[in-house]
């Protein structure tokens, strides 16, 4: 039961086409190696439910992530063992390498949602709101990318990271956002911690309502594929092209 889950897991992250040119050091991968339903994000599977963050079964392997108040309401997960992890995050991710995605409904981000990735000496950070996303460039400045979130669908981030390609990157719905975009800092510590939801005491995070479909990471930096539909145009478009040179 749990390889189908898996393969539809793997059907789902399939997204549309990336700007190639913006990001090339990065390898196509269909399915990363640690894949988790949004149902196996639970205490018993080695996740921590910090605050008053409630998590609630919605079936299908959907969960809704709700929380209210400014008392730092968390999902934490660096020690996950739920089906589908096959490594922790902590035993996973090399220092600045990575890549994580999460499948969101956005319900309500009016005050921001917070992925924390810690991978050693740094901490790679992407906060979601109903009508952006928020990071930080390389250079440590905010950056707000605009885009209509909570319209009822699923969406798709991947925070990227690689050591060849300095700076942390970011995919929403299999479009490449920016070259310098995911918050990168120095820890000044050993932080691994993988965190989601509100991490501050102040007006940030209060009130997040959101249902989680999958949860992914792996070791490696790996950019989306593009969907069949995709590669199928592109082809169609190259023999279209090969015939008019023909032709000519």
């Amino acid at each position: 039961m749990h390889i189908k889950k898996l393969s539809l897991l793997s059907a789902l992250t399939l997204t549309a086409s990336v700007n190639a040119a913006s990001y090339t050091l990065l390898p196509t991968k269909d399915a990363l190696d640690n894949t988790m339903l949004g149902t196996d994000i639970t205490p018993g599977n080695g996740w921590a439910i910090n605050g008053n963050a409630s998590f609630t079964d919605l079936g299908g392997g959907v969960a809704n992530l709700s929380t209210t108040g400014t008392s730092q309401s968390t999902l934490q997960g660096e020690n996950a063992t739920a089906p589908g992890a096959t490594t922790a995050w902590s035993g996973t991710v090399t220092p600045n390498t990575f890549t994580f995605e999460i499948s969101l409904k956005v319900n309500d981000l009016t005050n921001g949602f917070k992925v924390w990735a810690g991978t050693g000496d740094r901490i790679y950070m992407l906060d979601i709101y109903n009508d952006k996303i928020t990071t930080t460039n390389s250079g440590g400045g905010l950056k707000d990318v605009a885009m209509t979130l909570n319209d009822g669908a699923f969406h798709t981030f991947r925070l990227v990271a690689d050591n060849t390609n300095p700076g942390a990157h970011v995919w929403v719905d299999g479009v490449h956002v920016g070259d310098e975009v995911g918050g990168v800092f120095n820890s000044g510590t050993n932080d691994g911690r993988f965190i989601l939801g509100d991490t501050t005491s102040g007006t940030f995070g209060n009130d997040i309502d959101v249902d989680i479909a999958y949860i992914s990471y792996d070791g490696g930096a790996f950019a989306p594929i593009p969907e069949p539909s995709t590669s199928a145009l592109l082809g169609l478009g190259g023999i279209a092209l090969i015939m008019r040179r023909r032709k000519a």
